[in-house]
């Protein structure tokens, strides 16, 4: 319990894993697997969030969750990612994030994040590039009108009510 009440008043936004395991040994937990336990048990809480299992998010423990959020959210509503369609690139976090709050050795961390939860993907030919389906433009684009859905594969899907955001993420 010490350690969670150490962790809820940490000013920092984020810390290392390594980080989290120094305190939880200053506190007297020693064992690692108790450390992953409680880690995971703080996760499930949303006390601390931590993707250990992950190999892209692993190394950072956010203390404050709503740091995630506000991050994400601020890309999201970004009138720059409005005017290119849903098209983020990775330059466009240093342009829109508080620099105080959301440094720079952190922006991977929020994109990685964003792509785990399927609210952006990775261009193929651009590694720092990202698409963010729910901003794509509503309008069908020009180009489709150029497919015959005669030489296409056609899929048919039928819902009784259609999740919020499905078409866009299926269409990227």
């Amino acid at each position: 319990m010490a350690i969670k009440n150490k962790l809820s008043e940490m000013a920092d936004n984020y810390i290392s894993f390594e980080q989290y395991r120094a305190i939880c040994q200053t506190d007297g937990e020693t064992d690692y697997g108790a450390q992953d336990s409680l880690a995971v048990h703080l996760h499930s809480l949303g006390i601390a969030l931590n993707y250990k299992d992950d190999p892209r998010l692993r190394d950072t423990h956010v203390l404050n969750p709503h740091w995630v959020t506000n991050g994400i959210y601020t890309l999201l509503n970004a009138h720059e990612l409005a005017d290119t369609k849903g098209e983020l690139e990775a330059a466009c976090l240093a342009r829109n994030l508080d620099a105080q709050n959301y440094p720079a050795e952190r922006h991977g961390f929020l994109l990685e994040l964003m792509r785990k939860f399927e609210l952006c993907f990775r261009f193929q030919d651009d590694e720092h590039r990202y698409l963010i389906p729910n901003l794509l433009d509503k309008q069908q684009p020009a180009a489709a009108a150029e497919f015959d859905p005669a030489d296409c594969l056609n899929f048919r899907y039928e819902y009784p009510i259609l999740p919020e955001g499905l078409l866009p993420r299926f269409i990227v």
